[in-house]
């Protein structure tokens, strides 16, 4: 069953995608879906169903929250609006993992708990995580989105815990927003972020590298090397924050959140935006609106993305969908995928998972 969602500039196709359709789609989006209007007042969106024709019902319906109001927004507020910024935007709220695993009666740790205890804990949660396949016991990690918990860096899974040399690690996190290609990834995380205690961390560290203090738009923000200076022989992983690719670019951390990009501009971009000088992506109307409905339907991951999509990148996800399908060969996947209506070209279109008054699904 194919579901489809209709908020004037919004559609969510299937179960991947959500589009923001703007003037550069042409036509009437009500024509393109075949959907209709419920007749209710206050909701502002409905779903209808391909498999027995175009339907809804006040049941279907959900109410957006008010522009402003809500986490991802906020988060939102603190990317630039800038095309070169955004590419690969990926959100995760981290906290349902953690609801997750309390029901294995485990316990996340907090700043409290001392500078091991997330890498004590690892193993727990890893085993919390067994499934059987073919009666053939293993262990799968699952993190809730496959996405580095900062920019530069694994998932939960990782073993490596700045924490002791810096003041944070994975247990800090609430939220995530990482965006741009892996060299140059910018991320910015929510959570658990004292200034003071990584300033006080980074004293009482023999073994990190020393970095120079920089400033922007009345924040300070630490740098080590050059624009995206690398050397994984050497530096990768090292003390406090360098990454898998021995890169430690520049780490802002403020009261609640951490910037970590890897030039100079990135940060103070992004800077500007959380200080108000610069345009940020909340005020953007096809990304707050994206936010709103994401958070109407309890949205925790999504992936925005700005470009639409060509016949090679259906044939792309052809070929991927076969490879993990041996029953189906690649001519049948794409033959499946050109027999779907075609998406019209959007500004803006956002997939992922959530959980809310519709249920649980993929968007």
């Amino acid at each position: 069953m194919r579901a489809v969602f209709e908020i004037h500039r919004v559609v969510l196709l299937g179960s991947v995608l959500l589009g923001i359709m703007g003037s550069a789609c042409g036509g009437d989006v009500s024509e393109a879906t075949n959907a209709i209007v419920p007749d209710i007042s206050e909701p502002t969106a409905f779903i209808a169903t391909n498999s027995s024709g175009p339907s809804s019902t006040a049941d279907d319906a959900f109410v957006l929250p008010e522009r402003g109001t809500t986490e991802i927004e906020s988060m939102l507020a603190m990317v630039p609006d800038d095309p070169a910024l955004t590419a690969n935007l990926s959100y995760v709220d981290f906290r349902p993992r953690w609801q997750v695993v309390s029901e294995f009666g485990l316990v996340r740790p907090d700043a409290g708990d001392g500078p091991e205890a997330y890498e004590l804990l690892l193993p727990e949660l890893r085993r919390a995580y067994v499934i059987d396949s073919d009666d053939k016991p293993r262990t799968e990690w699952r993190p809730i989105a496959p996405v580095p918990w900062i920019s530069g860096f694994g998932d939960y899974s990782s073993h490596f815990s700045p924490f002791e040399a810096i003041g944070f690690d994975q247990r800090s996190v609430d939220q995530s927003l990482v965006a741009g290609t892996r060299r140059f990834q910018f991320g910015i995380v929510r959570g658990d972020y004292v200034p003071e205690r990584s300033t006080r961390s980074l004293a009482e560290c023999d073994e990190c590298i020393s970095p120079d203090i920089k400033s922007s738009n009345g924040l300070n923000f630490y740098s080590w090397g050059s624009d995206g200076a690398a050397n994984l022989r050497e530096h990768q992983y090292a003390a406090p924050i360098f990454d898998e690719l021995g890169m430690g670019g520049r780490v802002a951390v403020l009261d609640g959140n951490v910037v970590r990009t890897p030039t100079d501009q990135q940060m103070i971009d992004i800077l500007g935006a959380i200080s108000g000088s610069n345009p940020n992506l909340s005020d953007n109307e096809d990304f707050s609106l994206a936010a709103r409905v994401l958070t109407a339907l309890g949205g925790y991951t999504a992936v925005f993305m700005t470009e639409s999509f060509s016949a090679t990148d259906i044939t792309n996800a052809g070929d991927s969908m076969s490879r993990s399908s041996p029953s189906r060969s690649l001519q049948q996947v794409n033959d499946e995928l050109f027999a779907t209506p075609l998406l019209k070209r959007f500004e803006l279109a956002v997939s992922g998972w959530g959980a809310g008054p519709l249920g649980s699904r993929a968007y």
